[in-house]
């Protein structure tokens, strides 16, 4: 069964961008911002729906009354437009004056690096106990907004067992705003387990009742809050 709604949904601005074949077709951030549906559309209903997301973000609050910091994005079969809302989130969060660090966990697909037009696989972090993560942090075109791509969940990258709550509390306490970008690794991504929060992002008319229901059902297990789900078109 397909999910379907009455209520507005969002339009993705299409497929993630393809690797650029030679630099002189990689195109600016300018451009990329455009095929994001990012801050140079500011008008746009997927920009402006991840900005009533940001905004129900700084009114949530955990049960302790904290408001989370720690947020993933879980794909329910979409995964494309999990990665942009993730992207177009991470913008507006920093141009809203948090501190934010986006967290891509495509264990080596790149994907939210090439969104920011930032070299592929110049700084992936291995999932394990770092001496110093900053060195793995990358500053992107947008003030205030920090990229962190690890090395997701194959064997070979995570050296062993993962205590995603000790790798996540360092930046946690570094950054007023966490977004763990889990499209590409919704159902096995450890740092999914550390998350204080949770956002499920549906495909309409694509994404299945039973999808959704497993990967809720696997945050409600793991203890995860579910801040909510986001249809996009």
């Amino acid at each position: 069964m397909r999910l379907r709604t009455l209520e507005p949904s969002y339009r993705s601005a299409g497929p993630l961008p393809p690797e650029a074949e030679s630099e002189a077709q990689a195109p600016s951030w300018g451009e990329m911002d455009q095929q994001s549906a990012g801050a140079a559309e500011p008008a746009d209903a997927l920009a402006q729906a991840t900005r009533n997301l940001r905004t129900m973000i700084a009114t949530a609050r955990l049960n302790d009354g904290r408001a989370p910091k720690a947020i993933v994005l879980l794909s329910a079969e979409a995964e494309p437009e999990t990665a942009l809302t993730a992207f177009n989130l991470a913008v507006a969060s920093a141009r809203s004056g948090w501190r934010t660090l986006l967290v891509d966990t495509s264990n080596g697909q790149a994907v939210q690096p090439r969104l920011f037009r930032i070299e592929t696989g110049a700084a992936i972090a291995p999932l394990r106990d770092v001496a110093d993560l900053g060195a793995f942090i990358q500053q992107t075109a947008v003030p205030d907004l920090f990229l962190l791509s690890v090395g997701g969940t194959d064997p070979s990258n995570t050296g062993g067992a993962v205590d995603p709550h000790r790798f996540l509390q360092p930046l946690i306490d570094d950054f007023d705003l966490l977004l763990i970008d889990a499209s590409h690794t919704s159902a096995d991504c450890p740092l999914s387990e550390a998350a204080e929060a949770a956002i499920v992002v549906l495909r309409q008319d694509h994404s299945t009742v039973s999808c959704v229901g497993e990967v809720i059902g696997r945050l409600r297990m793991q203890g995860t809050p579910l801040l909510g789900t986001f249809l996009v078109a």
